[in-house]
């Protein structure tokens, strides 16, 4: 099963760090099989997670989101990455 589930996962991103983070898992939880419930859901989360999701994440965690990228029209998320910026939440 989650073998299975990492193959989909790193089979469906263009990302190599997705797929080198889903290689990680794979190859830490086959190795403890008391660990592979807890592989099954990290696959699970990282085979959800795009390239927006991580920025948000680092933005998060290490401070404020990068510029948006040029020719980018998206105007519900231009709010948001305002919103983020300020800290308002409207």
């Amino acid at each position: 099963m989650l073998t299975t589930r990492a193959i989909q996962a790193a089979y469906s991103t263009m990302y190599d760090q997705k797929v080198k983070a889903v290689a990680a898992v794979l190859t830490e939880n086959l190795q403890d099989d008391a660990q592979l419930d807890l592989g099954v859901l990290a696959v699970a989360a990282l085979a959800d997670l795009e390239a927006p999701h991580v920025r948000v994440l680092n933005a998060v965690v290490n401070g404020p989101l990068p510029p948006r990228l040029e020719g980018a029209t998206d105007e519900a998320g231009s709010h948001f990455s305002l919103s983020l910026r300020s800290g308002s939440r409207s």
